[in-house]
Formats: structure tokens, C-alpha cells, sequence
């Protein structure tokens, strides 16, 4: 019974993982596809308000 229990925790924790992963990743795409330019107009405003 505790066997059992314990497994199905096992693979909850690691679909959690794996959601947080997907999570990361889907950040970096979205950063990717801001492009350079965008990042290079966003920091020149991000000095700005220095």
C-alpha cells in the first residue's frame, strides 16, 4: 500500500517537473521570437528612464 502511494507521488512530482520545464521553454521561445531588435529598443527605453 505505501509502495503504491509513494510511486504515485514519484510521478506527480515529476509531471510537475516536467510542466516547469515545458514552462522555461516556452519563456525562451517567446524571448527568441521578441528578436534582438525588440530587446535593443527595449533596453535604449529601459536606459531612458534612468
Amino acid at each position: 500500500m505505501f509502495l503504491v502511494e509513494a510511486a504515485g507521488n514519484i510521478e506527480i512530482s515529476n509531471t510537475l517537473t516536467f510542466k516547469s520545464l515545458q514552462q522555461v521553454l516556452i519563456k525562451i521561445e517567446f524571448i527568441k521570437n521578441l528578436g534582438i531588435k525588440n530587446l535593443i529598443e527595449l533596453f535604449k527605453i529601459y536606459r531612458n528612464l534612468d
